[in-house]
């Protein structure tokens, strides 16, 4: 069976601080001998329009290959002619600014491969980038003419004559080659297109980027630029933030236009010998520590720096980069054989590298392949770190939120000072870029109203309260218990559980006075406090379990969720002490906290939640309602969300060493089952296969959309007739095979609920991570957070017109009231439509589902059901950790694990 149902075409705050300038875009040249390198290794990412690498349903080999009930040659939903044209209209500033192509040509694209003297490939950005600098250096001729990614592809406005090139770096010899792709010969690039296809952008993109990354002041991540010379903002332990520019070629209506933003990085510092780190470790975690005290500090303290280390890339005595694994005994006490001799690996050091070890009794590190080496050989490297810890996270946000008209001023800076209007390759190319931001019309939509059990809201501010507010459907706890691993004394306790049970009697929840209060034990033994859990939750028989934590211990939390959520089916609720008392500045003693009873409203929102419960709907007298969306939610509409969470960048480690790497990822897909589209339980599926590329799929979504559908046909007694999809994580390259594959895995869901069923579905791309800003230009026109102006634009701010893509069906909705720096749009793609949205209706739909959210009396930032899948593919990850109870199928390289939550608990929603 297969059906085309397209319609058209597819498609920190502060001032001083340091700029790319022009002068920097120069570059120092690499010798052809010897080559003296920018010290951090970086390594490029694909532009977010090249052509994905992900495996669609066509091109899976045959052993994977699956009936195709969704056709692959159905066209994205065109662009529709009437836009959105609601609300009240105002002026607004986007960080876009046009770019101008006063000429076409011409470029010849060549495959670059790049040998060492062992004729072995070499795919470093390091390497490409010397051999780059050092062609350019002696062929002068192609100055400006040539683009290179630093790996494979190499662009040049005229043909290369010289197409094999031996260089050095750091002694070493390699050898480049460059063969010219045949279909490139004649790819054009048109000067005021209407529309330009990936590999063009591609290219463009280069264009716009190849002088700052020839640049050994400029540190390059992606499209994200820092320059070396502006003076990093310290945010942690050896952590460093440093500021630069984000630089995106994007199609849209104007034409082209650069995206320019503000980027932020968190980096480990580099050049530090291992050492110093670790003595800088327990300085700040204890005293004052030397390299003597090391050995015992280490021998004490051992699991918690070696999971500070394993952050680090660090660089060994052979300058190679490697990470650490573990701690292995020291360089006086580890003998190995070296020629049929015995030797200890302190001697072997003095032998073989001339290094005199001054702290041969520290402990050696683990480096894989069974290698140990001794610490003080080691140096860390500048390279971005991605596990911040709470603290490193606080600092990180607080100095990258900048008020929007600060933020507007500084991209207007960095503009100005990277100055690509002057860029020689950009003039060379015949482009230059308008000086002004893209100034366009919004519109301002009102807040959806709001109800609750014993009153109507109509919040215009993005916020509301719970105050004086019964939820509109609410349930009871009969048996439940608290236990403290805090530590907090009885009487603070005892009035803390009276505020927490009167706060949800307020909001009619019932509750039963709870069966007991006990104290847990917080000695970091795990195992005992595991059981312990385990025994009170079998003796009292409960089905509520409250926590109170101490400094926010995961690993407690991660129990909690494990041992509630699957092995016993008991809802479950962490609050860290933090929240509950303060310390009283007069006396300094702990105290209720004051905001106790807002916290415990907030509580309130999620245990009704994980009830069964209903806080609050959209109510049906809301006239933007009645005109655009009653009509839907009369037709038994399902909606639901997807989102893909990653626990680890790289692959899952094997004790085999020929075991194939296997890539983890964690699905969650929620759906709506009540006629409210209010309630979503979910499923939750571990994916594993051997293609990085293929994480971003879900690729048995079958099994999560089937389980939902019939969920909804059991409370319902019936079946869905419309479906909506809300995709989160998907980037434009990446469109047509996540919509192809996960469309048909929905059609086959659908085939298997019921032969011939076959429901009308849409299926919208929600984008949170891009950097397009909006900016009011009339101060009347900002966000009012209380009696003040905070600069963002108001919450239900709509832009379709002239920043969009000049072809797909999208829009940007800012639907949150942003208190703290610059809020961020969302950015929606419409990629399959049976349901026949026009603007107005999509729109408002989109933005309405953003005052649901049942944890938050806000309007959010994107839809409910997105938000809900976001949390439950984190709940996954805690799931992920310890292996749980799975259901797997697995299909040749894919396996697909489908997380089976408690029976008392998958009907709910457990996970937010």
């Amino acid at each position: 069976m297969s059906q085309n149902t397209g319609r058209g075409r597819g498609r920190g705050r502060g001032r001083g601080r340091g700029q790319i300038t022009q002068a920097n875009l120069a570059g120092a040249s690499v010798s052809s001998t010897s080559s003296k390198q920018n010290k951090t290794e970086i390594e490029e990412t694909k532009s977010e329009f090249m052509t994905s690498t992900l495996t669609s349903v066509e091109s899976q080999p045959e052993e994977t290959k699956q009936i195709t009930l969704f056709d692959p040659n159905t066209q994205f939903p065109e662009k529709p002619k009437k836009r959105f044209n609601l609300g009240q209209q105002f002026s607004v500033i986007a960080n876009h600014f046009r770019i101008n192509l006063k000429k076409n040509f011409k470029v010849i694209q060549y495959d670059v491969s790049i040998t060492d003297s062992r004729q072995k490939e070499v795919l470093s950005a390091k390497i490409g980038k010397a051999m780059i600098m050092e062609y350019l250096k002696q062929f002068v001729v192609y100055s400006n003419k040539i683009l290179y990614d630093f790996k494979k592809t190499l662009i040049s406005l005229i043909e290369l004559t010289t197409k094999q090139f031996e260089f050095e770096v750091d002694g070493k010899k390699f050898k480049a080659i460059f063969q010219a792709v045949e279909t490139s010969k004649s790819l054009t690039i048109e000067s005021n297109k209407p529309l330009y296809d990936v590999e063009q952008i591609r290219i463009l993109q280069m264009l716009m980027t190849q002088s700052l990354r020839l640049n050994n002041q400029v540190l390059n991540y992606a499209n994200s630029f820092f320059n070396l010379r502006q003076k990093p903002i310290e945010i942690g332990l050896n952590l460093d933030l440093r500021q630069g520019a984000f630089l995106s070629v994007r199609p849209s209506e104007l034409g082209l236009t650069l995206n320019l933003n503000m980027a932020t990085v968190a980096l480990n510092r580099g050049d530090r010998n291992l050492i110093d780190v670790a003595c800088e470790f327990f300085d700040t975690k204890y005293r004052q520590c030397n390299p003597k005290d090391l050995k015992l500090k280490i021998s004490q303290n051992n699991f918690e720096l070696l999971k500070f280390l394993k952050n680090i890339t660090i660089r060994d005595h052979n300058k190679k980069l490697v990470k650490i694994e573990n701690f292995y005994m020291n360089a006086n006490d580890y003998s190995f054989k070296v020629k049929d001799k015995t030797m200890k690996c302190k001697d072997f050091f003095k032998m073989k590298y001339n290094i005199e070890l001054k702290y041969p009794e520290l402990p050696l590190i683990t480096i894989g392949n069974n290698t140990h080496i001794p610490i003080e050989v080691c140096t860390t490297v500048t390279d971005r770190r991605s596990n911040l810890n709470p603290i490193e996270q606080s600092n990180m946000i607080r100095n990258a939120n900048i008020k929007p008209n600060d933020r507007k001023q500084e991209i207007m800076n960095l503009f100005q000072g990277i100055n690509l209007n002057a860029d020689p390759i950009l003039r060379e190319f015949g482009i230059n870029i308008d000086l002004r931001m893209t100034q366009l019309e919004a519109s301002k939509i009102k807040g959806a109203k709001i109800e609750y059990g014993n009153k109507s809201i109509e919040p215009n501010t993005g916020r509301w309260d719970n105050k004086d507010k019964i939820f509109y459907d609410t349930k009871s706890v009969s048996k439940w218990i608290v236990i403290d691993f805090s530590g907090l004394d009885e009487t603070s306790m005892k009035q803390y559980i009276k505020n927490f049970v009167s706060t949800a009697k307020l909001h009619s929840i019932g509750m039963a006075n709870q069966l007991a209060i006990l104290s847990g034990r917080n000695d970091q033994d795990y195992e005992i406090i595991m059981k312990f859990i385990e025994q009170k939750i079998q003796e009292f028989k409960v089905e509520f379990l409250l926590i109170i934590l101490k400094n926010k211990d995961q690993k407690i939390y991660q129990i909690v969720k494990q041992i509630g959520d699957i092995k016993y089916g008991v809802i479950t609720q962490c609050v860290d002490q933090s929240a509950i008392m303060k310390r009283d500045r007069d006396t300094g003693h702990f105290i209720l906290n004051p905001t106790v009873g807002q916290l415990n409203s907030n509580i309130c929102l999620k245990l009704n939640s994980k009830l069964g419960g209903t806080n609050f709907k959209l109510s049906s007298d809301d006239l933007n309602f009645k005109n655009y969306l009653k009509e839907l939610y009369d037709s038994n509409v399902m909606i639901f969300g997807i989102d893909v969470n990653h626990p680890s960048p790289g692959p899952k480690k094997s004790t085999d060493p020929n075991a194939p790497k296997i890539f983890e990822s964690v699905a969650a897909v929620v759906g709506s089952v009540d006629k409210n589209c209010c309630y979503y339980p979910a499923c939750v599926l571990n994916q594993k296969n051997t293609e990085r590329s293929a994480l971003e799929l879900v690729y048995h979504l079958n099994l999560a959309v089937f389980e939902l559908i019939t969920k909804y046909k059991k409370l319902n007694q019936k079946l869905p007739e419309r479906l909506i999809f809300f995709r989160d994580g998907v980037s434009e390259g990446q469109f047509k095979p996540v919509r192809d594959h996960e469309m048909n895995e929905i059609r086959k869901a659908c085939e298997k609920i019921e032969s011939g069923y076959f429901p009308k579905i849409s299926y919208i791309v929600v984008q949170k991570r891009h950097h397009t800003r909006l900016f009011p230009v009339k101060k009347e026109d900002q966000a009012m957070s209380g009696k003040f102006e905070n600069q963002n634009v108001p919450p239900g701010t709509v832009v379709d017109t002239l920043i969009v893509t000049p072809d797909k069906f999208d829009f940007f909705v800012c639907s949150h009231l942003g208190i703290q720096g610059t809020s961020k749009p969302c950015h929606y793609f419409l990629l399959h439509d049976e349901n026949n949205f026009d603007s107005n209706k999509l729109i408002l739909f989109s933005f309405y589902l953003c005052h649901i959210y049942a944890r938050s009396t806000t309007s959010v930032s994107y839809p409910a059901p997105t938000y809900y899948a976001d949390l439950c593919a984190e709940r996954g990850r805690v799931y992920n950790l310890n292996e749980m109870n799975f259901k797997k199928e697995i299909d040749g390289k894919y396996e697909t694990s489908l997380i089976e939550i408690h029976p008392n608990l998958k009907d709910r929603m457990f996970y937010i």
